[in-house]
């Protein structure tokens, strides 16, 4: 997770969805190959295959509530609180991280900061701002500690994500329990 999809994946907040990013990942990844089966044994026959691989080429792109379910009953209820530890835990890290580098930026800003004049509209105070600010020689750090905050707030949409399916599975279970009581109360 941390090493692909945090810094690969960006959130579409209006699908409730992280999309894989179309630009190249800064450092190349080192995958294991994938391990080579006979075709019969994917799935059972051709068919069953051609439509498994049809269905997964839908769900390969992004990663949204549907994996977040899938996430859930393979954990399962024991081994979630793991993954919500490990997930803090980034989190401390990567700020304890970005604390330096933000020190550094913020000792890029000017000094005292007043109110633009409009004079020149958006586009002249934008001017103001950039000549004032001296991040030109950070740009690095910049686009470093841009990146941190992103995954940041990846990683905490993405435990929303966990808390609305864990939400659902629990709605969904207490429902078939009440229903299961109710029949029994009508013997």
């Amino acid at each position: 997770m941390q090493s692909d999809f945090l810094p690969n994946f960006i959130l579409c907040n209006t699908t409730q969805r992280f999309v894989r990013s179309s630009r190249v990942p800064l450092v190349p990844m080192q995958k294991p190959s994938v391990p080579y089966a006979k075709p019969n044994f994917y799935c059972g026959t051709q068919d069953l295959n051609s439509a498994h691989q049809s269905f997964a080429r839908l769900h390969s792109g992004f990663f949204g509530i549907p994996h977040m379910f899938s996430i859930v009953r393979l954990l399962g209820s024991r081994s979630l609180p793991w993954l919500i530890r490990a997930l803090l835990d980034h989190i401390s890290n990567k700020v304890t991280m970005l604390e330096p580098m933000l020190t550094g930026l913020q000792e890029a800003l000017p000094k005292s900061i007043g109110l633009l004049p409009f004079d020149g509209g958006v586009t002249g105070c934008m001017r103001v701002v950039k000549e004032n600010l001296n991040w030109g020689t950070k740009s690095e750090l910049k686009a470093e500690v841009f990146r941190g905050i992103k995954e940041i707030g990846s990683v905490l949409y993405w435990m929303g994500l966990l808390d609305i399916v864990l939400v659902s599975i629990l709605v969904s279970s207490f429902h078939d329990t009440m229903r299961s009581l109710d029949y029994f109360c009508l013997l």
